[in-house]
């Protein structure tokens, strides 16, 4: 086991039997990351130790394995810091770290099918989108995040 993750719920006082994550699981074809449990209602449904594909960041213990551990609990204040002025910085990251993360874990003949999959499906309505809606920040996030994770570029995006 190289990570331990707990089951997290949301902070929220009076819903505290909700789930944020039981921990992560990927559908590679589909280029989806997904929490098992979100916005669950925990019945006990996730309570057994079982393997995960990866763990979030918000709480796990790491060492080069993950696993999901039911009897851990953490309440989290989801995106808490990412506000209405700061979703653009979100979409940048968001769309980098897809393309990093593709590309840290397929062979690179199976990444370039991946990310045209990836592309017809999401970039480009999402880029579509933003310039319909003149979401600028957005827009410009977005192609940002294309650049930097393909050219393997990780800075800080203003």
């Amino acid at each position: 086991i190289g990570a331990v993750q707990p089951k997290i719920y949301y902070y929220s006082p009076g819903h505290k039997d909700i789930i944020w994550s039981a921990g992560g699981k990927i559908e590679w074809w589909k280029v989806k990351i997904y929490r098992r449990g979100a916005n669950q209602q925990d019945r006990g449904q996730f309570d057994n130790d079982t393997n995960l594909d990866w763990a979030t960041g918000c709480a796990v213990l790491v060492k080069s394995g993950i696993m999901f551990a039911p009897n851990t609990i953490v309440y989290h204040k989801s995106s808490i810091s990412a506000n209405k002025y700061l979703k653009h910085i979100k979409t940048f990251y968001y769309t980098r770290n897809s393309i990093v993360f593709l590309k840290s874990f397929l062979p690179w003949y199976l990444f370039f099918v991946v990310l045209f999959i990836y592309f017809l499906k999401k970039i480009s309505i999402s880029l579509l989108i933003t310039f319909i809606k003149r979401k600028w920040d957005h827009f410009f996030a977005i192609l940002s995040g294309l650049n930097a994770g393909l050219m393997g570029k990780v800075r800080k995006v203003q």
